[in-house]
């Protein structure tokens, strides 16, 4: 059975929601995919995270960076959390650099959860950050700031 979703766009995020299977939301997962990926997030996954919890709203959001054509992505279908650098040597220096630094994405993603938060009535320790490979740098960052 498909988990039902819907679009929606908010605080300049695109993004899929998969509502909680309770009356009304307990907790909040924010999903952030990986580099060239739209957020797909498989149905199984989905499901299994509603048989543990099914209070959860999951939020897939979408990154906002249009991932455009190049030698690099020759046939572009996703998005970026940040701006890519089109060279080994510079793309390392990049992927360092954001694994050290703080980036502006992750602001904007605590935003965008607070948001959530405040919407569903949910106090802070009810949001869980859950990302895959270049969404995972960004989902440490958001979750980890301490704010």
């Amino acid at each position: 059975m498909a988990v039902p979703s819907t679009w929606h766009e908010e605080e300049g995020f695109s993004y899929r929601l998969f509502p909680a299977k309770t009356a009304k939301p307990d907790c909040v997962i924010i999903y952030l995919h990986g580099l060239n990926n739209v957020p797909e997030l498989p149905d199984s996954y989905v499901q299994e995270i509603h048989a543990q919890m099914p209070g959860a709203d999951v939020i897939a959001l979408q990154a906002p960076i249009k991932i455009r054509k190049s030698p690099s992505f020759p046939d572009p279908k996703g998005y970026s959390w940040f701006p890519l650098a089109m060279s080994v040597k510079s793309e390392m220096k990049n992927w360092l650099s954001h694994i050290f630094k703080r980036m502006a994405i992750a602001g904007k993603v605590e935003s965008f959860a607070k948001t959530q938060l405040e919407k569903r009535g949910l106090a802070e320790d009810k949001l869980a950050y859950y990302g895959h490979s270049m969404g995972g740098i960004v989902a440490l960052q958001a979750g980890l700031s301490g704010d």
